[in-house]
């Protein structure tokens, strides 16, 4: 099954985005994690992707939450795989719609 990733839980609701995969999470709330201005965090979300068997062609990376920590994530995964596959929240439409980063 395919899997929408966000970088960590959102105080908003995200079932809209389960249509596409199994929402999950690359840290969890309280989880302990470099600070986004340490440079071992690049290598943190690569080996959290990883390590969840993080596939490009299936998988989506939910842009959603903090800008900072979206633009980290989908910052590591660019450069790591030859594309990505995004999910951005319409807020008009009510909808995730789904494009590819080359």
């Amino acid at each position: 099954m395919a899997k929408v990733i966000l970088f960590e839980p959102v105080d908003y609701d995200v079932a809209a985005a389960a249509t596409y995969g199994e929402v999950t999470y690359l840290y969890r709330t309280g989880e302990e994690r470099p600070s986004l201005f340490d440079e071992r965090i690049r290598g943190s979300i690569l080996m959290k992707l990883l390590d969840m068997g993080y596939d490009p062609d299936e998988d989506y990376i939910a842009a959603t939450g903090s800008v900072a920590k979206v633009a980290l994530m989908l910052g590591v995964a660019a450069c790591r795989f030859e594309h990505t596959s995004i999910l951005n929240f319409d807020a008009r439409d009510r909808v995730y719609k789904h494009m590819r980063l080359k």
